[in-house]
């Protein structure tokens, strides 16, 4: 009987150790399947050329990686001086906004040109820091600053993403490949990958 129970035990044993081989081949082989994608956020094709930048051999996203680094520096830089301690937090939120106005620019259309999208991003990210910095100047616990920070970006991040889903999916469709990600240039290494791991 013991012997029973050991046999059934090492085989459950072994199939646990499998199972877990097999999800982290698949982790792995994920990971390898966006690697194009993981920084540029877009396609890697001519139809998202003007959506990235290139540097370090790697296509990167400008709305990502020039926005947040700029979000980012301005917050530092706005605390490291006491530039956000001296003003007041009506004008941070004043400053924010004006500054998070640069996002007009995407929504008229002019981003289509390229060294304007480019530095539009760079006010939009200071503008979040502004505004971030406003909520932190409330006299409010410190975790409800992070709390009502953290809603506050993800809500300006949801516009951004469903405004960005529209216009690939416009864009997409357009192309001759007709959003046929299995045949498209840009996702083409990508979806080959991907195939492979729902076969494993």
């Amino acid at each position: 009987m013991s012997n029973g129970s050991s046999d059934s035990l090492s085989t459950d044993t072994e199939e646990s150790v499998l199972e877990n081989s097999r999800i982290r081949e698949k982790i792995r082989y994920f990971f390898q399947a966006i690697k194009p994608i993981i920084t540029s956020h877009h396609p890697v094709c001519e139809q998202y050329k003007d959506h990235t930048f290139h540097l370090f051999g790697r296509d990167w996203c400008i709305g990502c990686y020039i926005g947040y680094p700029s979000g980012i520096l301005m917050f530092l830089i706005g605390y490291l001086t006491g530039l956000f301690r001296v003003l007041e937090t009506s004008t941070l939120w004043i400053i924010g906004a004006i500054l998070m106005g640069s996002y007009i620019l995407s929504i008229v259309g002019l981003s289509k040109i390229r060294w304007i999208k480019i530095t539009s991003k760079i006010p939009l990210g200071a503008g979040a820091a502004f505004l971030i910095a406003a909520l932190f100047s409330y006299p409010i616990p410190v975790w409800l600053s992070f709390l009502l920070s953290f809603f506050l970006i993800q809500f300006f991040i949801t516009i951004i993403n469903v405004k960005r889903a529209f216009e690939m999916r416009k864009t997409c469709n357009g192309c001759e490949y007709n959003s046929d990600r299995n045949n498209c240039p840009g996702l083409r290494p990508v979806m080959e990958k991907m195939n492979k791991i729902n076969k494993k």
